[in-house]
């Protein structure tokens, strides 16, 4: 058996783990029915033992209501699998309601517990691989290991080797629920694992929502790298405290409709909602009652972890039936967060206050539950500011904890005292989804240190989001603040300093600027052409300064051909609002509707232009691009732009598009927060180019040898030939084959991200071979590499088909005179090369070129040629990784450009030919060359005899090219030139370069 089977690497290691956590073991053979465990295969629950737990546990519960317990276990079904699961885990949690006689015949209602979560060593753990379930009439089903707590199968575990992915265990998770559906009606956790990667899941979720756990006893309390990932996860979530403690707070189930969607927490939020648990039993018990500011990065669940903490708070024994208050600043907000909260089955504590008045009588009764409000109902009432009143107090009990959503500036003004005036002995928690700012030491200062942190780079690294990248288009238009205010000074600069600020506050130099005609259409025509050009089918945003603005972007939009379905989304009244404004006022009800088919992939309405609503708070996984043209700061820029940053299917991340300029806002946005957070929020464009050409530069490397430039351009014959060839080359050798799939993987789903950028067309075509090559490599191969979705893959290829067909041929050096012969030698060309703004661009443009024409002025001369793209690739990485400047990379590749331009009259010199100066380079190279005269005589020699004994098709008869070696020794010899193997190695293939042809092409 081989050591890497998952036997031996995966499935019997985790077995160990967890005997080392208190589990007992049982191999799947002694669990069959014969051995009286359950009555038939097809039986999940372990009858007895759920028995002898029940009993256990509900000592003063007859046998007989046991029985009946067991029953309803058993019987469970609903119309679907999602809802039976949800059911059983009400159950689970809360117990099964029975009805029984007691030893007098008395009626008696009773609560049956299924597990005891006081108590964790009064249940019993099981640890079963190898569990056989089979269904008549449908194929049996052997899982790999089961976890029973006192005889229910609350976890599955589906193991592959570490030679296999991930995703191929999680597939066949997906076929097990057709197979042997029972099992999952019990289930509360699903992992899956090769060792290398394990991640772990909920029922309902596909497979990106699968994630990986971090932590034992707290979230980073192991060494990343030396602890298998398996264990990690088995010693963290599965001891048995905590696997007891996760069953019974952190799951939960989103009820909408006819749909269930189950949730389970991921790492950050089981350990630091603990956390701020044991927190607020501090508060509740000191003069100090904050509990901690929580701060979880935007679209990393922050909403969700705040109902774990209000699910795990209520059921507070210390707190004695709270009240929770949760506090926003804007109603829509409120609406979006209420709503997450109400989807849940804390949905029968949830109150929403719907005036001053009405908050104010709910916070004063003495029963708890769940308050949503804004901030602004903490105000006086027209009477008390009429009478000149104080804040009053609302109540004085203890048991209150305020939750503030977006805990930031406004949490702690006038409202914010209001508040803690009318809840004086109240406990205060912050929730965040951005960063706090260095500066800003209110925030900590009221809600207390951090409860939690998750930063966007953790999230982005646990796949919990995607990254985010950023490009700035049309730079030219960049409006600062600096350059607008020396404008208006300018042109105001006769008119007295009262009728300027007049003038200031009356026309909007910013938006004038922003909403001009011809810089709108310009705009508009590019987001068309720009959405339209996207790989993956999703959806987007555009930001507007403003609502006439936003207006008339629709307008200009809706002009373009092939403008897909677009709407506003903005405030309004028709009473108030121009009659332009109308068509795009919508109810409530309206933008309910709106934002439903938004957020559905599958309704033709692509993209919104918003201006303020739907920036914070609004969760739309499909939206993958955000088109800003308007002005943003500190943590509105930082809301706005991770609302595309939200998993789904084929997105590998977000893309910010900027039209106004927010590169230095965004600098300064995150200048002010802390050192660790400056360069976590956004990518550059660029970098995302840099990293697709490394992942290009990586794919090409395994078809050295092969010419597939322009390729399209062949005969289906010379098509055929070459396909042919890339294919015996990568089949050569399995790893090779292996990687060289894996990385046209990741090749495609980079050039998905920067396929609309200039820098990238001119690769376009060779992407496209890459990807034909590795989809009749997995056609035709038996080694099939899974670990990323062909269909995603095809889908990419389709749409960037799509996108070639659709895009115009532009010049991809950025400069103005595109039919101009551009020459690395002319005096001239670094001033072309300054047109390109874009440094690292002048920087590839000059690369290329050069490598151009390296290949054309030696491209006989193997040896000089690979001296010269070493140096290259050395500068080249030099210069990525810092080492060198700009102005240092340019010096060199032109001091590589003035040799390469200097050849043909160093060869002229020496009298050689193009053909004998390659000969020379290699001889030359050698310690033992001291006379140019000696060498000179060897290369001619060498290069008239080999000439005179080539026969037609020389290179493909073995005994030929033997002759060849024999003829390059004997001259070398007799020259008593040193001729070790390297040296008539690297001659042979020389010859073979220049003359594999010969004489048919002389």
């Amino acid at each position: 058996m081989s050591v890497l089977s998952e036997n031996n690497l995966v499935e019997q290691p985790a077995l160990e783990w967890l005997k080392e956590e208190g589990w007992e073991y049982l191999h799947g053979s002694e669990l069959i029915p014969e051995k009286g465990e359950r009555d038939s295969f097809s039986d999940v629950i372990l009858k007895r033992r759920l028995l002898e737990s029940l009993k256990r546990i509900n000592p003063h519960v007859p046998e007989e209501a046991l029985e009946e317990v067991y029953k309803k276990l058993f019987t469970i079904v609903y119309p679907d699998l999602a809802h039976t699961n949800f059911h059983f885990h009400r159950l689970l949690v809360n117990g099964v309601s029975i009805e029984y006689r007691d030893s007098k015949g008395n009626l008696k209602s009773d609560i049956v517990k299924l597990i005891d979560f006081e108590n964790p060593e009064n249940n019993s753990f099981l640890a079963v691989n190898q569990f056989a379930v089979k269904e008549e009439n449908k194929d049996g089903v052997r899982f790999d290991v089961v976890l029973f707590i006192n005889g229910l199968p609350i976890a599955l575990f589906e193991l592959k080797s570490a030679l296999k992915s991930v995703k191929s265990a999680y597939n066949q998770l997906q076929n097990y629920k057709e197979l042997s559906p029972q099992i999952f009606y019990y289930n509360e956790i699903l992992a899956i694992s090769n060792l290398v990667e394990t991640k772990v899941g909920s029922l309902t979720a596909p497979y990106n929502r699968f994630f990986k756990w971090r932590g034992i006893k707290d979230k980073y309390d192991y060494e990343e790298g030396k602890i298998p990932s398996l264990e990690v996860l088995i010693k963290g979530l599965f001891n048995k405290n905590r696997i007891l403690e996760y069953i019974k707070d952190f799951v939960v189930f989103e009820v909408d409709k006819k749909t269930v969607i189950k949730k389970i927490a991921m790492y950050h939020q089981f350990y630091d909602v603990r956390k701020a648990i044991a927190n607020t039993l501090k508060a509740l018990n000191s003069h100090d009652k904050r509990i901690g500011t929580f701060w979880h990065t935007q679209g990393s669940g922050k909403s969700l972890s705040m109902v774990f903490y209000v699910r795990k708070a209520i059921k507070l024994e210390e707190l004695k039936n709270p009240t929770i208050v949760i506090l926003t600043d804007r109603t829509d907000l409120d609406d979006q967060l209420s709503k997450t909260f109400l989807k849940t089955e804390l949905k029968d504590y949830v109150e929403v206050a719907d005036s001053v008045k009405d908050l104010r009588e709910k916070l004063n009764k003495n029963s708890g539950g769940i308050i949503f409000t804004t901030i602004q109902k903490f105000q006086l009432t027209e009477e008390e500011k009429t009478k000149g009143k104080e804040f009053p107090v609302i109540s004085e009990r203890e048991n209150v904890i305020v939750i503030a959503d977006e805990a930031h500036r406004s949490q702690y003004k006038t409202l914010a005292q209001n508040v803690r005036k009318a809840l004086p002995n109240a406990m205060f928690i912050g929730f965040t989804g951005t960063p706090i700012e260095t500066d800003d030491r209110s925030t900590t200062a009221t809600f207390g240190d951090y409860a939690g942190i998750y930063t966007m780079k953790q999230a982005t690294e646990d796949g919990a989001v995607v990254p985010i990248f950023y490009e700035s288009r049309f730079a030219e238009l960049h409006l600062s603040e600096h350059f607008l205010d020396l404008e208006f000074e300018d042109i105001t600069k006769d008119i007295e300093e009262t009728q300027k600020e007049k003038l200031k506050k009356k026309f909007s130099t910013l938006e004038i600027l922003v909403r001009n005609p011809d810089r709108m259409k310009k705009i508009a025509e590019d987001i068309v052409n720009h959405f339209n050009s996207l790989e993956l089918d999703t959806k987007a945003m555009v930001v507007c300064i403003s609502r006439a603005a936003a207006v008339e972007m629709y307008n200009y939009m809706k002009q373009q051909k092939n403008c897909p379905e677009i709407a506003v989304v903005m405030s309004g009244s028709k009473s108030h609002d121009p009659q332009e404004f109308w068509e795009h006022i919508r109810s409530k009800q309206e933008l309910k509707e709106l934002a439903e088919r938004f957020k559905n992939p599958k309704d033709p309405l692509k993209i919104v232009i918003v201006v303020d609503m739907w920036l914070t708070g609004f969760d739309a996984p499909v939206v993958s691009t955000m088109y800003i043209d308007k002005p943003m700061k500190n943590h509105t820029l930082l809301q706005a732009i991770a609302r595309v940053n939200r998993v789904y299917p084929g997105k590998e991340g977000g893309l910010i598009i900027d039209y106004i300029g927010i590169t230095d806002d965004l600098r300064k946005s995150l200048s002010v927060y802390t050192k660790d957070i400056v360069e976590e929020s956004i990518i550059p464009i660029d970098e995302a180019i840099k990293i697709m050409f490394e992942k290009y530069d990586i794919v090409r490397s395994y078809l050295r040898g092969i010419n597939y430039k322009d390729w399209k351009s062949k005969s289906n014959v010379e098509q055929a030939r070459l396909f042919s060839e890339s294919y015996n080359k990568l089949t050569q050798n399995q790893e090779e084959l292996r990687e060289f799939l894996k990385q046209v993987s990741a090749l495609t789903k980079a050039y998905a991200l920067v396929s609309t950028t200039n820098e990238v067309i001119e690769i376009r075509d060779d992407v496209e071979f890459f990807q034909n090559i590795a989809r009749m490599l997995r056609r035709y191969t038996s080694s099939r590499v899974v670990d990323v979705s062909e269909k995603v893959e095809e889908a990419i290829k389709n749409l960037v088909d799509r996108a070639i067909k659709a895009s115009k041929v532009k010049n991809i050096f950025g400069i103005d005179k595109p039919d101009e012969e551009i020459s690395i030698f002319d005096p001239d060309f670094l001033k072309y090369l300054d047109r390109i703004s874009n440094k690292n661009t002048r920087v590839k443009v000059f690369e290329k070129l050069l490598e151009d024409e390296i290949k054309v002025k030696l491209k006989k001369n193997r040896a000089k040629r690979k001296s010269f793209q070493e140096r290259i690739e050395k500068i080249i990485q030099q210069y990525n990784n810092r080492i060198l400047t700009y102005e240092d990379v340019i010096c060199q590749l032109k001091t590589l450009a003035e040799e390469l331009k200097n050849i043909q009259s160093c060869r002229e010199k020496l009298g050689l030919t193009e053909e004998e100066e390659a000969f020379y380079d290699i001889l030359a190279s050698s310690s033992d060359c001291k006379y140019d005269e000696k060498v000179i005589k060897i290369v001619k020699e060498l290069t008239q005899r080999i000439k005179s004994e080539l026969t037609v098709d020389w290179y493909r008869s073995e005994q030929s090219k033997a002759k060849v070696r024999s003829i390059i020794k004997r001259i070398l010899r007799k020259h008593k030139f040193k001729k070790d193997d390297k040296i008539i190695e690297l001659i042979f293939r020389q010859v073979a370069e220049i003359y594999k042809d010969y004489p048919l092409v002389a």
